[in-house]
């Protein structure tokens, strides 16, 4: 990846902040603010740091509105509402995604009446099985599996080695980190003379548009308790999310 330099000035137009200092300061990487030099970016948002800002050789600070009054001084600094979003946009300036290569890497194998948008980029050692589709702008990196009939929406990317297992759909612009595995079997065994034996899951394994809805899946010899576990499962996951509580109110148990 290669790294772009912006001024001071451009980075708080860039962020909607307010400049205070040098605004022509050249400025190449964010970096945190004991190891911040001259052309880095840092950022303060918490009294905590202000001793460390003060001994700060950075090139510029990016404060939190509610540090504005205790940040001042001969620091150049960019004032931000926003610090998570201003984060956000000057990292993408300074360290930008590789762009995907669209097309199928040779090394990748592909099952009959596999359906592929436009736009797709299918990475090394992908592999994905009979009648699975692929929406259009969806990255399959490194070492991909897609089993068969699995669904997977547009724009979306799946990162190295993630999984999905049959009955998995996966709505547009969902992300998988590296590893992920969706529609695996879970835990439900059942004690026989022979051993344990796992339990068959039922039900599929959803993610809506933008990951805002997962559906879990559940086994039990009772259809009824089946679905009770599938939905405990997919509150287990919602758990931490920012929409948890909307969710849990509009599915209903």
């Amino acid at each position: 990846m290669t790294s772009h330099r912006l001024s001071a000035q451009a980075v708080a137009e860039l962020v909607g902040g307010r400049l205070f200092g040098d605004g022509g300061v050249e400025l190449e990487e964010l970096a945190p603010l004991g190891r911040a030099g001259a052309h880095a970016l840092t950022f303060l948002v918490s009294e905590r740091y202000l001793p460390e800002y003060r001994r700060s050789h950075a090139g510029a600070v990016l404060v939190a509105e509610s540090l504005a009054e205790a940040a001042r001084g001969s620091v150049t600094r960019i004032i931000v509402a926003d610090m998570a979003s201003a984060l956000h946009r000057v990292a993408a300036v300074f360290t930008p995604a590789a762009a995907a290569v669209e097309g199928i890497h040779p090394s990748a194998q592909l099952g009959a009446n596999v359906q592929i948008g436009e736009r797709v980029s299918i990475g090394p050692f992908v592999v994905v099985e009979e009648g699975a589709r692929i929406g259009p702008g969806t990255r399959l990196e490194a070492g991909v599996f897609l089993a068969a009939e699995v669904e997977v929406g547009a724009d979306c990317v799946l990162g190295p080695h993630a999984v999905c297992y049959p009955g998995a759909r996966l709505g547009n612009r969902v992300w998988l980190k590296a590893g992920a595995v969706i529609g695996g079997t879970g835990f439900g065994f059942l004690p026989t003379p022979k051993g344990h034996q796992r339990m068959p899951h039922q039900g599929s394994c959803i993610l809506e548009d933008d990951g805002i809805r997962v559906s879990g899946q559940g086994s039990h010899t009772d259809i009824i308790m089946a679905s009770a576990l599938a939905y405990i499962n997919a509150l287990n996951k919602l758990a931490g999310r920012k929409h948890y509580h909307q969710e849990v109110e509009r599915q209903g148990p």
